[in-house]
């Protein structure tokens, strides 16, 4: 008689989705804790530089343009890193943008602080680009990383009848 081995089910932990969050696995091969972990420290230094009174003029050369956008960019990277669901294509962005709005409101109460609008746009287009590189980030790691989402695997499954 032969022996038949026990079929084994995949883990449910770690990469694999889980009922909680999103119906695709974690696509980076960082932690999902640690990414979270970045996200919330650059938040926090986001918030301290924008609401740390300033004693260094850096405004006249307008490079300070340059620091917000970047600055944003990174945080909204860094958010659609970290957080799941289907609706983080729309919400991270806009939530960043009031975010962005905001500090900019509270630096005109701030001894040495001058809110303006180009740093609004800047914030905004910070914001634009970061979604837009994360957007790319993720196509090439899902296509690279996912089980069974390569391009590859997408053609060969076509020439299948």
């Amino acid at each position: 008689m032969a022996s038949q081995t026990p079929k084994i089910a995949p883990r449910t932990g770690g990469a694999y989705p889980t009922p909680h969050t999103d119906s695709k696995p974690w696509p980076l091969r960082i932690p999902r804790a640690a990414v979270t972990l970045l996200a919330i420290l650059s938040l926090t230094t986001l918030c301290f530089l924008y609401l740390n009174p300033s004693t260094t003029p850096g405004s006249e050369l307008n490079q300070d343009k340059g620091y917000h956008a970047i600055a944003f960019g990174w945080v909204t990277f860094v958010l659609n890193a970290s957080v799941t669901g289907r609706n983080r294509r729309l919400l991270i962005p806009v939530v960043v943008m009031i975010l962005g709005l905001c500090l900019e409101g509270l630096q005109s109460i701030i001894p040495g602080r001058l809110a303006s609008w180009a740093d609004v746009l800047a914030n905004v287009i910070g914001v634009m680009l970061g979604q837009y590189l994360w957007s790319r980030f993720y196509l090439v790691i899902e296509a690279n990383v996912i089980p069974g989402k390569s391009r590859q695997n997408e053609s060969d499954n076509k020439r299948k009848p």
